[in-house]
């Protein structure tokens, strides 16, 4: 003959089940820290290894920059010597313009109307203008593309190389303060799952010990 199952108080039972809820849960959220911290470890590598990297690639492009400074001084130099001569053709233009705008007044006057000489020197001081026009076009447009060609030769390669040094640095330490985070979230559970684990274990054994006395 078997041996009867022993029943307990319906709230002793109650309160059992509550306990082993309560520690399965703290196991979890142990489980759960346990995998945070060993992630945030990870990544921690992860990031000192990226910061190692960009304190490289820096101090390789220090070494460079001097290279940068002189393609810059240079285009600096063409630069300014372009910019000179803009502001003489544009001063010059300017004149021409003038001349330009005070014969177009005389021209319907009674004195100059018919006049060929008249004719052919504002047909002249209009082709200078259009002359200076095109070639303060071909200086501006000169500039410019010196000035990109300037921006091309210093991107060196190391300067690209520290660029995405810096963005992987970057990526390496967010994902790491991510995890961090992560950590001490996890440690809260932790705690918070363990009172909660004590309440219910003291609760079931004050039940338990009632129990004994009566």
């Amino acid at each position: 003959m078997s041996a009867k199952k022993k029943k307990y108080p319906p709230e002793e039972e109650a309160a059992f089940h509550e306990k082993q809820a309560a520690f399965e849960q703290l196991q979890q959220a142990r489980a759960n820290l346990t995998q945070a911290i060993a992630d945030s470890d990870a990544l921690r590598l992860e990031r000192i290894a990226a910061e190692d990297k960009l304190n490289m690639a820096f101090a390789i492009m220090m070494e460079v920059r001097a290279q940068q400074a002189e393609i810059w001084r240079r285009f600096e130099q063409f630069r300014d010597q372009q910019i000179a001569r803009i502001n003489a053709i544009r001063q010059e233009l300017a004149l021409r313009r003038i001349e330009i705008a005070d014969l177009e007044q005389r021209r319907n006057q009674k004195s100059t109307k018919n006049n060929r000489a008249f004719r052919t020197s504002l047909r002249k001081r209009q082709d200078d203008a259009r002359a200076l026009e095109n070639q303060l076009t071909k200086l501006c447009d000169e500039l410019r593309g010196r000035q990109h060609q300037a921006e091309i030769e210093c991107d060196l390669p190391e300067i690209q190389a520290y660029r995405a040094a810096k963005e992987a640095f970057r990526l390496a330490k967010a994902k790491h303060e991510a995890a961090s985070d992560m950590t001490k979230k996890f440690a809260a559970a932790v705690k918070s799952a363990r009172t909660n684990f004590n309440k219910k274990e003291s609760a079931y054994n004050a039940l338990r010990a009632k129990r004994s006395i009566s």
